[in-house]
């Protein structure tokens, strides 16, 4: 069999290394365009997560009419919070207690209770927002993105002494510039006040529009403990927001 030419040969080696060059040339570019297609991706993520949280800000609870219906293993109580109606306390008005008219003990628990939360509230100068509350902006850092759109994002809660006890996970829809869901749970047992320990803690937000608003639609509260040496807790509170109008002028 004749052999090729020496020149031939040399030729046809010096193509094969071109080529291989140009693969390797190729991969590097293509991976390389990944890399700064995902960082780029993360910058905008985290500054659309921002932006979307601070468009929600702008409005207060006190800027809405909504209907709360609040349920756990022992009740089921549905108010209205509308300044507008007559005889409103502090806003709120009690529709129903476990399916029925509520009776005056119950009406008069329930107003109460919104009583002592208003009077926590202005005594610790709180008018903050539930969002400014929970969440360290600085501390967000994009996790994965997934098919449908949805970033997830960690996050460090921001509730003092609690810094060190606490995880968060933010869920922004990519595609309608949304936050759509908000989780905070324990990473460890800890003692918010003296004799009671909680061994496990969860509260979920989740969101719906209501024209270029976000709102509340729910939330889902878990604690799990003790209360001094005996008593057990185990509760679980839902709390679905619903027929929302807005009081005050777009910001």
């Amino acid at each position: 069999m004749a052999k090729a030419p020496m020149g031939s040969r040399a030729s046809e080696s010096m193509s094969k290394r071109r080529s291989g060059v140009k693969r390797r040339t190729v991969r590097i570019s293509f991976w390389l365009w990944c890399s700064l297609a995902c960082l780029a991706s993360a910058e905008v993520g985290v500054q659309d997560v921002t932006d979307a949280l601070a468009r929600m800000e702008q409005r207060k609870p006190t800027d809405w009419a909504y209907t709360q219906i609040a349920t756990t293993k022992k009740m089921e109580a549905v108010a209205r919070y509308d300044p507008r109606l007559p005889g409103a306390t502090l806003g709120w008005t009690l529709l129903r207690m476990n399916g029925g008219e509520p009776s005056k003990k119950e009406a008069r628990k329930f107003y109460r209770k919104i009583e002592k939360q208003a009077e926590r509230a202005e005594k610790a100068g709180d008018t903050a927002p539930v969002l400014a509350e929970l969440i360290q902006y600085d501390s967000l850092v994009l996790q994965q993105v997934g098919n449908a759109g949805q970033a997830v994002f960690s996050f460090l809660p921001m509730i003092e002494g609690l810094e060190d006890r606490l995880s968060g996970e933010l869920v922004f829809h990519e595609g309608n510039q949304r936050i759509e869901s908000l989780r905070v749970w324990n990473r460890g047992d800890y003692s918010p006040t003296f004799s009671v320990t909680v061994t496990a803690f969860s509260l979920s937000l989740n969101f719906g529009a209501f024209g270029s608003d976000t709102v509340l639609t729910q939330m889902v509260s878990k604690v799990k403990g003790t209360i001094g040496f005996l008593k057990k807790v185990d509760e679980t509170a839902w709390v679905e927001f619903t027929d929302y109008e807005l009081l005050a002028e777009s910001p």
